[in-house]
């Protein structure tokens, strides 16, 4: 009897980066330790993608930060409902206080359609980042 082989390698194509800054420059985001801080950056593509991911800025210095990621489609968002997230991911980022971004990989990654509006959210709670 024949046995069924299966491909064993990942069928994902090369890492591809996209920065919202040109540049670092010597601005933080201050707030204090005991507050949630929460940024959101809305994004449209030409293409369709897989969003596998998120680079978040660290601390200044060696910390750790709790960090929760939410993705969902279009700009609007009823916090009240949570049918519109695409993804929630929560985790602990710990930073060496370099100025490279930490990669935070989504819990469950989300199938960016071309030519519509999406939301990626990161709250940060800890030390100044």
């Amino acid at each position: 009897m024949e046995t069924l082989k299966f491909e064993v390698q990942r069928r994902q194509q090369q890492e591809n980066v996209i920065s919202r800054f040109s540049r670092i420059g010597n601005e933080y985001w201050d707030y204090n330790n005991e507050m949630e801080a929460s940024d959101a950056v809305h994004i449209r593509t030409t293409v369709d993608i897989r969003l596998t991911g998120v680079g978040l800025y660290g601390g200044t210095e060696p910390s750790r930060h709790d960090i929760i990621l939410r993705v969902w489609k279009g700009t609007d968002f009823n916090w009240f409902s949570n049918e519109q997230i695409m993804s929630t991911t929560e985790t602990t980022m710990t930073s060496n206080g370099s100025q490279t971004p930490v990669k935070i990989i989504l819990k469950k990654p989300v199938d960016i359609h071309a030519n519509e509006m999406y939301t990626v959210e990161a709250v940060i709670t800890g030390p100044r980042t």
